[in-house]
């Protein structure tokens, strides 16, 4: 008797079923190629953007990132050069005549003396160009303050002198003048001197808002 075999063949797909997966195909297809566009635009974006960037520079109207950090990196030293040129200056300064008006040690008048005299060369030496590059990396307001300043620290050192040297300055004018304040006598004259330095640190720190900007 023979046998009967029954051949199992594969199930075939309906016409839906064939439409979806195409569909998927296709879906596939198009997700890939709009992430590939956007990926090749994003960096043609910033090619070009880097590319106008260095025109900018090339051109003289932007300035270079290492130049930008360099110059930021200048304006921290000119200032921090200011504050300890014009901070050992008026330490020096209220050293002097403290030691001079609380009778110190002729010796240790000397050595205030001496120190004060290496602040102002170190101020005198480095005003001009402090004053060039205050100009230059921050504005023409910040330069003003910086004469009123040292102008103010002139007229301090002019009364230092007279202090220093009564006997030099008897015959001529030995007062100290601040505006309104005059001095006279070596008390009197260090009592000025005390008030204007206060000005002096009122001035200091007007600059100070204005670099800091």
């Amino acid at each position: 008797m023979r046998s009967s075999t029954s051949s199992s063949k594969p199930p075939v797909k309906s016409g839906v079923g064939r439409a979806r997966a195409a569909a998927a195909r296709v879906s596939k297809s198009h997700l890939g190629v709009m992430l590939a566009s956007l990926a090749a635009g994003s960096a043609a974006t910033v090619t070009v953007l880097d590319s106008w960037d260095k025109v900018l520079v090339d051109l003289g109207f932007k300035q270079s990132e290492a130049v930008v950090l360099a110059e930021q990196g200048q304006q921290g030293d000119l200032l921090r050069q200011m504050v300890r040129l014009i901070s050992q200056r008026v330490f020096w300064t209220e050293r002097f005549i403290g030691d001079l008006a609380d009778g110190f040690p002729q010796p240790d008048q000397d050595e205030s003396w001496r120190r004060y005299n290496d602040a102002v060369i170190a101020w005198n030496e480095s005003y001009l160009l402090s004053a060039i590059l205050i100009e230059k990396y921050f504005n023409e307001q910040s330069k003003k303050e910086l004469a009123d300043l040292n102008w103010l620290l002139r007229q301090v050192n002019t009364c230092v002198n007279k202090i220093h040297y009564p006997e030099l300055y008897k015959a001529k004018d030995a007062a100290c003048h601040f505006g309104n304040a005059n001095g006279g006598s070596e008390q009197d004259n260090i009592r000025v001197l005390q008030d204007t330095l206060k000005q002096v640190d009122a001035k200091i720190g007007s600059l100070a808002v204005l670099l800091t900007k």
